[in-house]
């Protein structure tokens, strides 16, 4: 049986150093919790990308968000702008880490997620 690597909840990945940065030079992709996204989101020009179904993302969104489900998310992976800092959300962060790791292995450098999603987002 092969031994599992602590559990960072920093860094998600398969490199267990941790981020150094909001995006780490080692392309890892970045957890982000609520407050972080939100003081990220408005101090920072990115691209919002929300891998939620159009239902969902029709009832409670971020404000300037993309709607991308995950579901087709490799289909359209060449409406989001590469030279833009991403920043991925679903509805409880499953989603989202898997679509920032689908970005990340179609060259995207600069990912991040929110942990939590939008449930831990409070937008009111």
């Amino acid at each position: 049986m092969a031994a599992r690597r602590a559990h960072n909840p920093e860094v998600v990945g398969s490199n267990p150093t941790p981020a150094t940065s909001f995006f780490d030079p080692m392309f890892q992709i970045k957890n982000i919790d609520a407050d972080e996204a939100l003081d990220y989101l408005e101090s920072s020009e990115c691209f919002i990308l929300d891998v939620r179904t159009p239902f969902e993302h029709d009832e409670k969104s971020i404000p300037g968000s993309i709607n991308i489900p995950l579901s087709i998310l490799p289909l359209r992976c060449d409406e989001i702008p590469e030279d833009k800092e991403i920043v991925v959300y679903c509805a409880h962060g499953v989603r989202s880490g898997k679509a920032a790791h689908l970005l990340m292995g179609e060259g995207f450098t600069k990912v991040a997620h929110i942990s939590g999603g939008l449930e831990a987002m409070d937008l009111e």
